[in-house]
């Protein structure tokens, strides 16, 4: 996708990385963009958001999925996310992101939209913004909510780790 500031890919490659970062550190649960619910409004916000300092009014792929996406997040509008449901979200994230409904930016927006629940719900889940994601892994590469220590206080040992891969 051709950017709106007319840098090479390699230059913008970097500035992509720079911007989308900070603008990660200032995502939290009451970043609504004008939206009532988590649903395809939400996202396609949320990725421009992330990319359309760069790239424009961004098109995406997202309106072949809007009913799709919407009934995924129905569980987390209606029902929220805890222990009970956490990975059910995590399979209908994944399913979603498997989609790839953007025309860029697809993880690093669905890793924004986790950053954000997790804030919103705190899951308490350890995020790492620094992997990379290659072909055929997961968004979510490791959930891990099994005791492994026991001498750990029962806060910790519930704590789930999640490492979110980056394109």
């Amino acid at each position: 996708m051709e950017n709106i500031i007319g840098v090479s890919q390699d230059k913008l490659e970097s500035l992509e990385h720079k911007l989308v970062n900070e603008k990660l550190k200032f995502l939290d649960e009451y970043c609504t963009f004008g939206c009532d619910k988590y649903d395809a409004d939400y996202l396609l916000k949320l990725n421009n958001f992330l990319f359309g300092d760069l790239y424009g009014p961004l098109c995406y792929r997202l309106s072949a999925y809007n009913s799709i996406i919407n009934s995924y997040m129905y569980t987390i509008n209606e029902e929220g996310v805890g222990d009970k449901n956490l990975d059910v979200i995590f399979d209908r994230l994944q399913a979603l992101w498997d989609l790839q409904p953007f025309l860029v930016g697809n993880t690093r927006t669905f890793v924004a939209f986790i950053k954000i629940i997790n804030e919103a719900y705190n899951l308490k889940l350890n995020i790492d913004p620094d992997c990379e994601l290659y072909s055929g892994m997961n968004l979510l590469d490791i959930v891990d909510n099994k005791k492994n220590n026991t001498s750990a206080s029962p806060q910790e040992s519930n704590i789930k780790h999640i490492f979110l891969i980056f394109e």
